[in-house]
């Protein structure tokens, strides 16, 4: 196990170099360092080279190969998908490649990586892409957002809307009343990924859950993001139960594998967990 610990802190040392050394070439000879998206597009737009090795570290942890799979199994052309936290576009930019036909919002409350993210979807020339600088909650209003300059995938809603040096007022619509807005009846896909609030998200689709509006949905389980929000992984499983949905793991492959066991659900650690309506195959 130390061996396995000592061989990936390696291999994580050796991309960071590689990537820094990306980073200085490019500012060199002054052009704009781009991060390569498996499966098409690329990223750009990085103010800090903190940030630029947030993206690319995020990409090489990424279970890529799944979620494509994942993509391709529930998002069809003329379909609409939501990404929610979508950041500098990765997640976007794959499922834009894979059906440009489909139709993806992209929701990115701080304001700083809206405007890269916005810069990114028009560099790959996605007009299938739309982006919304809003955060989805289980309220519209306003809320205090934390935001990480030098790690834009840490960007997260503030704990009981707590206020600090880095926290700023964004924008809040449920999911619900945003579909309301945009006639949106049905959605394929969407991706969750807001650091510990995924269940301000989901309770803000309520009504299109309940509804078995939503075909999937892939969220990011962290137990202590979750818990740092001060929320617990009960009432998020709860609620999951509740409006008829059931936690599945992803497999390899990137089927949909068993159910999850409400009791060994504080075992999972940045897992991609995905939703589906119970009883499905």
């Amino acid at each position: 196990m130390k061996l396995l610990t000592n061989a990936k802190t390696v291999i994580s040392n050796s991309n960071m170099l590689k990537s820094y050394q990306k980073w200085v070439f490019h500012k060199m000879i002054g052009s704009e360092p781009k991060i390569n998206i498996p499966y098409g597009g690329s990223v750009g737009h990085l103010r800090h080279f903190t940030e630029f090795w947030s993206v690319t570290n995020n990409i090489y942890k990424m279970t890529l190969e799944r979620e494509q799979k994942l993509i391709e199994k529930f998002l069809e052309p003329e379909k609409i998908a939501f990404d929610i936290g979508a950041n500098v576009g990765v997640f976007s930019c794959m499922m834009s490649y894979t059906y440009p036909e489909a139709s993806i919002y992209s929701f990115e409350p701080v304001t700083s990586t809206f405007e890269i993210l916005q810069s990114n979807i028009k560099d790959n020339k996605l007009d299938n892409v739309v982006c919304e600088n809003i955060a989805l909650s289980n309220q519209s209003g306003s809320f205090n957002f934390i935001a990480n300059e030098h790690n834009p995938s840490q960007n997260k809603l503030s704990p009981a809307n707590q206020t600090a040096n880095n926290t700023l007022s964004v924008p809040t619509i449920t999911l619900d009343s945003y579909c309301d807005q945009k006639n949106i009846t049905e959605l394929s896909f969407v991706k969750i990924d807001v650091e510990g609030a995924e269940l301000l998200v989901l309770e803000g689709a309520k009504n299109m859950l309940q509804s078995k509006k939503i075909a999937a949905l892939l969220i990011e389980v962290i137990p202590h993001a979750i818990t740092d929000m001060g929320l617990n992984m009960n009432k998020l499983f709860d609620f999951i139960e509740n409006v008829g949905y059931e936690c599945r793991q992803v497999t390899d492959d990137g089927n949909i594998g068993s159910k999850i066991d409400m009791a060994t659900a504080q075992d999972f650690k940045l897992e991609n967990v995905l939703l589906v309506p119970q009883f499905s195959n």
